[in-house]
């Protein structure tokens, strides 16, 4: 360059222009983005992709404004509208949404290593969540980007800084702080005005300043002396390696209780005083002086108990950490190697000389003496967000757009530099900068922008296999995964456990029996509240890459690894939220229409809904039996026909799981079995009969279809029963009778059969008579309706009938396995309710609720 070569002024260091805008007339076109989008499709041959349906749209509007998905009610209102502007309205709803703060306050936590304890190996708690919910509350605000620059970087600089610009700039007092003994407070001072220069580079700059700390930037025009100017702005800070200083914040009910607390205290004083007093009084009785003595007494034990309770609202009051600067400055010199200890030459607070375009900056303390004008974080705050500078702008808006479309119009989002890649849309870049500071610095306005072109509204499907260039050119929207915080507060959406309730202290976090680290109590607040462990993370959430913020994260990563599957899987969070999706469904299912589940796989009854307990006779002659009632009345062990055994009616005649007592001839008792499918069945048993009274029972088998298969007698004695194989189709059944033989005294037996069914379709079932016995059984005919709720709150759709198929098979083959597993399900909880929890967890861990397309 020196000897004559061109030299071109880097892209991102030249101060943004607006460009003009492309005259595209095209039914994509909505607003300016879709004009410049379109006119880079067509220079490269693509074709944008057609709109994304309407459930599809408002489920990806709801997640990307707010992290939490839309209300069924919001959902069906929505496609119901079918005003022109239904679409814009809804966006309208959602940026007035509560939960847009804590949607993208939570993106600029990233940005502000937000944590709520220390770092380093003690990593003790901090007090800075009223940081967290000024974030949270300057987003819903939509205060204007520059000021929320200001307030962040320099609100303790500010003319009579309001306690809420003092909470403002918590932004750097995210550093860490090393509270181990015999650490070097000077070093850690040290290391965290270098951590403020760097995020301040990366987040406003988006550049990688931190590669001048040692030597000039290899790359980009950032020279060592740059950086310590940088670093003088940051070096006047108060903080010490240490937690002060910090700003308390009491309520209005706390301030109240303070002032009477310090009256009574002072009306204490006054009595004392009084009393003191009288006790320098000359020529007092004793018993005067006894009676002044214990009055002093009092009053001093009145006012220990006075100062305990002051002490204990005093400790109530939150606290936060703020910026404050020192009185008087410190040098700042170059650190030569970065090394603290080695002092090169004195520099002055100032702003790298290659992107300061600025002009000359008057001091904002530019009225005081000459000696000591310098320079301030509000200097720099201001030199940040002045319309001439060429990155700040720039950087912003394609961090939203990254939000958006998993891709910024830069890629290196973190690296506006020369090894940055440089960007896709140029000119849309420069035009979305331009307008964002011309809109008033509005973050709302920019993503109502956004939303609104048609380029973000398209679909995500693609056939094509020109898929990276597409996604590139913004031919079709990216399929994108939620972060780790929407996976879990869209699960408690969608159980309807989430609490809603903004702003407050952070949740505890602890170990379980297991070493994972998961909410300590109540579970159901936004994962942002939770409290931000350095050195312990939420298992969950560090298992989806939220980050542990040592360091401010620019950008989150997206894995896809077998911790995630192992967490959808076994996580107690999961689990809990799928029972309780299955409850909500149960309490919400909406009956389908006839035609609908007739065309639907038939679900298994409840575990035991096979049998039938009953008494009757048997048709000797005709081989059948002759008459069936059903026993009436469980008494939580065994079936007869009403509360008092013997009944006055009936008599001895009942049933239990291995046996039973019938009553006199004509009344034998009959465990009924009834085939649910077609197919061979092989028995196998015993019956019993124990007492050496009376004269034994007679047990005999028969099919509705063929008769009887065989008689067996027993007296105190035991008789094996096997036999088949016996031909069954569909809803024949068999039954299995004992009657007396002359009298009935002493007729207790015990007679549990196994049945083993080789249904036609192969498969293979063994049934336990004893195992499957049960009292009334738990109907559940709305499983499928309850299947669909699940989907809709799950999913925000419905399934399509080919889905809702797979689904009730899928439910019935559990149902079954469960039956023939035998295996023992939570208290309360049938085979039904078990089916439609896996499934639900299925519905909670599918791509479908992991993703937004």
């Amino acid at each position: 360059i020196a000897e004559g070569a061109e030299y071109t002024e880097h892209w991102a260091f030249r101060e943004v222009v607006r460009p003009d805008v492309p005259q595209l007339d095209a039914d994509f076109v909505r607003n300016p983005i879709d004009q410049f989008v379109l006119a880079q499709l067509q220079e490269h041959g693509l074709q944008p992709s057609a709109p994304a349906e309407n459930t599809t749209l408002i489920r990806r509007v709801s997640l990307d404004l707010t992290g939490l998905p839309p209300a069924l009610d919001q959902l069906d209102a929505f496609l119901a509208d079918e005003t022109p502007d239904a679409y814009e309205r809804m966006v309208d709803q959602l940026l007035a949404s509560p939960h847009y703060g804590e949607r993208w306050g939570r993106h600029w936590l990233d940005h502000a290593r937000y944590a709520d304890t220390n770092g380093y190996t003690i990593d003790g708690e901090r007090s800075i969540w009223p940081y967290r919910d000024w974030v949270i509350q300057a987003f819903n605000d939509d205060m204007a980007f520059d000021q929320f620059t200001i307030e962040q970087l320099a609100g303790d600089l500010l003319p009579a800084a309001t306690s809420s610009q003092l909470i403002a700039t918590g932004f750097h007092r995210n550093t860490l702080v090393n509270q181990e003994g015999g650490t070097d407070a000077e070093q850690f001072r040290n290391e965290a005005v270098v951590d403020r220069v760097n995020t301040t580079g990366a987040v406003w700059l988006g550049l990688t300043i931190g590669c001048a700390q040692c030597h000039s930037h290899k790359y980009d025009p950032i020279s060592q002396q740059d950086y310590y100017q940088l670093f003088a702005f940051f070096n006047q800070c108060r903080d010490v390696n240490s937690v002060s200083p910090t700003l308390r914040l009491p309520s209005a009910e706390q301030t109240e209780e303070l002032k009477k607390l310090d009256a009574d205290s002072a009306e204490l004083r006054q009595e004392l005083a009084a009393v003191q007093q009288e006790l320098q009084s000359e020529g007092l009785a004793d018993a005067e002086l006894a009676a002044l003595n214990a009055q002093k007494a009092s009053i001093e034990e009145r006012q220990k108990a006075l100062a305990e309770e002051r002490k204990k609202v005093d400790r109530s009051v939150p606290v936060t950490m703020i910026m404050a600067d020192v009185d008087q400055p410190r040098e700042t010199h170059v650190l030569i190697r970065g090394d603290f200890l080695r002092h090169g030459d004195l520099v002055q607070a100032d702003f790298p000389a290659a992107l300061n375009r600025v002009g000359s900056v008057e001091p904002a303390n530019k009225n005081a003496d000459a000696e000591t004008q310098r320079k301030t974080r509000l200097d720099l705050a201001k030199w940040l967000v002045d319309r001439r500078n060429p990155l700040t702008a720039r950087v912003l808006v394609n961090r939203i757009w990254a939000r958006y479309f998993g891709q910024g119009l830069v890629e290196t989002e973190n690296d506006f530099g020369f090894q940055g890649t440089p960007p896709t849309h140029p000119e849309l870049l420069d035009w979305l900068a331009a307008e964002f500071v011309r809109s008033g610095w509005s973050l709302k306005q920019l993503h109502r922008l956004i939303m609104t072109s048609t380029t973000w509204r398209q679909s995500a499907a693609t056939d094509n296999e020109t898929v990276m260039a597409e996604g590139i050119l913004l031919a079709r929207k990216r399929l994108l995964r939620l972060d780790a915080e929407t996976i879990r507060d869209r699960m408690l959406a969608a159980s309807g456990q989430l609490d809603r309730t903004l702003h407050g202290p952070p949740l505890p976090i602890k170990e379980d029996d297991t070493g994972q680290v998961i909410v300590d109590g109540s579970q159901t607040r936004r994962s942002m509240y939770i409290q931000w462990r350095r050195s312990r993370p939420v298992a969950m959430l560090q298992a989806f890459d939220a980050p542990v913020m040592e360091t401010n994260c620019e950008l989150r990563t997206q894995s896809t690894v077998a911790t995630q599957s192992l967490i959808l899987l076994n996580g107690e969070f999961i689990l809990a939220q799928a029972d309780r999706l299955a409850a909500r469904a149960a309490a919400e299912a909406v009956s389908l229409p006839a035609e609908r589940l007739a065309t639907l796989p038939v679900i298994p009854g409840p575990l035991g809904s096979d049998w039938q307990y009953g008494f009757g006779d048997v048709d000797a002659t005709g081989g059948q039996v002759a008459s069936f009632t059903k026993l009436a009345h469980f008494d939580g062990s065994r079936w007869q026909m009403g509360p008092v055994l013997p009944d006055p009616q009936f008599g001895y005649v009942f049933l239990n799981a291995t046996g039973g007592h019938p009553d006199a001839p004509g009344r034998a008792v009959i465990r009924r079995w009834t085939a649910p499918a077609a197919g061979s069945v092989m028995i196998g048993g015993t019956l019993s009969h124990g007492s050496p009274n009376g004269d034994g029972v007679r047990g005999r088998i028969y099919s509705s279809r063929e008769g009887i298969f065989g008689e067996w007698t027993a007296f105190n004695a035991p008789a094996p029963t096997g036999c088949g194989p016996i031909r069954v189709e569909a809803g024949d059944t068999l039954d299995f009778v004992t009657d007396c033989r002359d009298h009935h005294t002493s007729d207790s037996f015990n007679w549990p059969v196994t049945l083993t069914v080789q249904c036609d379709d192969g498969t293979k079932r063994s049934i336990a008579s004893q195992t499957e016995f049960r009292g009334p059984p738990e109907v559940d005919e709305s499983l499928p309706e309850q299947i669909v709720r699940a989907w809709q709150l799950a999913l925000c759709r419905e399934p399509t009938d080919d889905e809702l198929q797979l689904a009730v098979q899928f439910a019935a083959d559990q149902i079954l396995t469960l039956h023939q597993s035998g295996v023992t399900l939570p208290e309360n909880r049938t085979a039904h309710r078990q089916a439609l929890v896996s499934l639900c967890q299925s519905l909670l861990g599918c791509n479908e609720f992991l993703y937004v397309d």
